[in-house]
């Protein structure tokens, strides 16, 4: 398994390596076809992780329409593969620390898969990312009004690492959705309007706020 990272090609020989793909997807796994004329292998640079082909020659990617899947594995003796469908749940859970004793409890308990969490500067806000609308959106939980709501509507994106500006009044987060490049969203929580940061095209892995309000490192 490998962020953002490509398929690379390489002599037994010793001959030097060139590359099979540039998408700088979370690769799962890959696979040989039978004549060795191609790749099949796991990428989420489309958004989902799916199913490609790579042609071993020219280099062109084939989508399989295979959804979700991973892993993939080829036999020996004719034109098949396996793969896996990941079924691990993710949830999002606290400690809290009493007179040196570590109590440990759900934060969010739900039949959804919760990830990185992001706490408030200033209060008890926490922003996170989960699919329990059916795809990656970026939700917050408010504990003062015990609501929990998503502040984006993407269309089948994967987003990574929301980060809060020094006042509160912003989240940064990484969005790469079906054929664009990742880049930064900024969004306001209070009326979930949204601001991309990067231009169209460029690979933008992750962004955080700097001391001032108006800093932002990519």
């Amino acid at each position: 398994t490998r962020r953002h990272a490509d398929l690379w090609l390489a002599g037994a020989a010793g001959e030097p390596a060139r590359a099979l793909t540039r998408l700088a997807g979370h690769l799962r796994g890959h696979a040989w076809t039978r004549d060795s004329s191609a790749l099949v292998f796991s990428s989420d640079h489309e958004g989902r992780r799916a199913l490609y082909a790579v042609e071993v020659d020219g280099g062109r990617v084939q989508p399989l329409g295979i959804v979700p899947a991973v892993n993939p594995s080829s036999a020996t003796g004719s034109n098949a593969f396996v793969y896996e469908i990941a079924r691990a749940r993710t949830q999002l859970r606290e400690v809290r620390l009493r007179d040196g004793e570590a109590e440990q409890g759900d934060i969010l308990a739900t039949t959804a898969n919760d990830s990185a969490p992001a706490l408030s500067p200033v209060d008890a806000r926490l922003a996170f990312v989960s699919d329990r609308s059916g795809s990656q959106q970026l939700w917050l939980h408010d504990p003062a009004s015990a609501s929990v709501f998503p502040l984006t509507d993407f269309d089948d994106a994967t987003l990574n690492e929301p980060v809060w500006r020094v006042d509160g009044q912003r989240i940064l987060v990484s969005v790469r959705g079906a054929g664009e490049a990742s880049g930064l969203v900024e969004i306001d929580p209070q009326t979930r309007a949204q601001r991309r940061l990067t231009a169209a095209g460029e690979e933008v892995r992750q962004g955080s706020y700097g001391a001032a309000a108006d800093e932002v490192l990519v």
